[in-house]
């Protein structure tokens, strides 16, 4: 019998020896002394305090078995926005503000002057008899043109001196108007003796509007578009007058 229980306790010493030595027991970091000596002590109670502390530094056991068995987390794909954002570019604005002074010979200043044209009234030849019947040319000349004191166009109505023809004839639209003169065709028009100021002022107005040779093409296109108009409603046109038609 006792010699039973000591082989029964051989075995079992050989089989606690085995689970050591399959199952090794960690091993604790080894103390640095050097390393301790180096590093600060703590100055007040406050720095004591949150000091740490030896299990504080001593390193969690690690189980790769674990780590193996531990699912991932899943990671969501990056999603990549369709817009395209416009690329930013920088353009240089450059402003010219100097005057440069090219130096020129003396006798490419010297420029002739235009001699203003001598005034001439519209033909009135395309104009339905009706309405030639109510123009007639002026009498006395609308402007005159002296070349004593540089081509200087006087007006025949007042006697101003002007230095272009384009400046006689704003000229005359605005102050000769109420005169029933017309500065485009340079034509009176024919009107009642009883007539003011403003009635011929607008005779003169419907005359450059409706029926005037000499009127812009912007006015002979606002006359197409009357004309159009009266032929929707059936109404006379016999007023309108367009060149060419």
């Amino acid at each position: 019998m006792m010699e039973a229980g000591r082989r029964l306790e051989g075995l079992v010493g050989q089989n606690a020896h085995e689970v050591m030595e399959e199952n090794p027991v960690p091993q604790e970091p080894e103390f640095d002394e050097e390393e301790a000596e180096r590093t600060p002590l703590p100055e007040s109670s406050e720095e004591a305090e949150n000091w740490p502390c030896e299990a504080e530094w001593t390193p969690l056991p690690y189980d790769e078995e674990e780590e193996e068995n531990e699912p991932e987390a899943p990671v969501a794909p990056m999603e990549t926005s369709g817009i395209v954002e416009p690329v930013e570019s920088v353009r240089e604005l450059v402003l010219r503000t100097r005057t440069i002074r090219i130096p020129v010979l003396a006798t490419q200043e010297e420029m002739a002057a235009a001699v203003p044209e001598e005034f001439h009234p519209a033909d009135l030849g395309d104009l339905p008899e009706q309405l030639r019947m109510e123009l007639q040319v002026p009498q006395a000349e609308p402007y005159t043109v002296t070349q004593e004191e540089g081509n200087k166009i006087v007006c025949g109505f007042c006697g101003r001196q002007f230095d272009t023809l384009k400046g006689w004839r704003i000229h005359a639209s605005r102050m000769h108007k109420q005169e029933g003169f017309c500065a485009r065709c340079g034509h009176n028009l024919l009107l009642p003796p009883g007539y003011t100021a403003a009635q011929r002022t607008a005779a003169v107005e419907l005359h450059a509007l409706d029926w005037c040779p000499r009127a812009c093409a912007a006015v002979i296109g606002e006359r197409q578009v009357k004309r159009r108009r009266l032929d929707l409603v059936g109404r006379e046109e016999d007023h309108l007058f367009i060149p060419g038609q």
